[in-house]
């Protein structure tokens, strides 16, 4: 069963259509909601060890990765102000005891586009509430793709260290290590919830 998905994975390094599809799982991953399920951390530094042998180029990659992981973060910014117009998510936004945390939020800006862009699962859901918030687009659109160029490029020169440490052993390195940080996650949602 392993080979047969081995054998499909090196036949996609084979194909003409790998950048398409790398650009798309980007694309996907900087949508709100919809990223958080989408591995694009994983295939970024798949794509980088990748690299150390020819496959990709990391350059490109770095390209096609930055911007459509950004065209996503802004749509997911757009999802955000439209979505402000709906009653009950302006009700849970304008609640008393939400402005503490959504003035946090306005305050840290770069924190919040930037640098929590690099955390998985949450990574795609600040470009929501900027959009909620009602964020100048054209204060949001640079730190949006510094966030991105960020995540891609440690994504991907990551990824090629791993593959000049690890070599043959890369992949099964990087599936390692996101299949361990998956399962302590849920271990630690699962016996250790957080206490109310």
């Amino acid at each position: 069963m392993t080979d047969f998905f081995l054998n499909i994975f090196y036949s996609f390094l084979q194909s003409d259509i790998k950048y398409l599809v790398i650009s798309l799982i980007s694309f996907l991953e900087g949508i709100p909601i919809i990223g958080t399920v989408i591995p694009g951390g994983t295939v970024s530094f798949i794509v980088g060890s990748y690299t150390v042998s020819g496959v990709f180029n990391p350059w490109l990659s770095l390209l096609l990765i930055t911007f459509a992981n950004f065209f996503g973060d802004i749509i997911g910014y757009f999802m955000g102000r439209k979505s402000h117009s709906i009653t009950r998510i302006k009700k849970i936004v304008d609640k008393q005891n939400q402005s503490t945390a959504f003035d946090v939020f306005d305050k840290n800006l770069f924190y919040f586009v930037v640098i929590v862009r690099l955390i998985p699962i949450v990574r795609s859901m600040p470009s929501l509430i900027a959009g909620v918030r009602g964020v100048p687009f054209k204060k949001y659109v640079p730190l949006s793709f510094l966030g991105s160029f960020m995540w891609s490029f440690l994504g991907i020169f990551g990824g090629r260290i791993i593959g000049e440490v690890a070599g043959k052993y890369a992949l099964a390195v990087i599936v390692g290590a996101t299949l361990l940080a998956v399962i302590i996650g849920y271990i630690k949602k699962r016996f250790f919830p957080k206490k109310a």
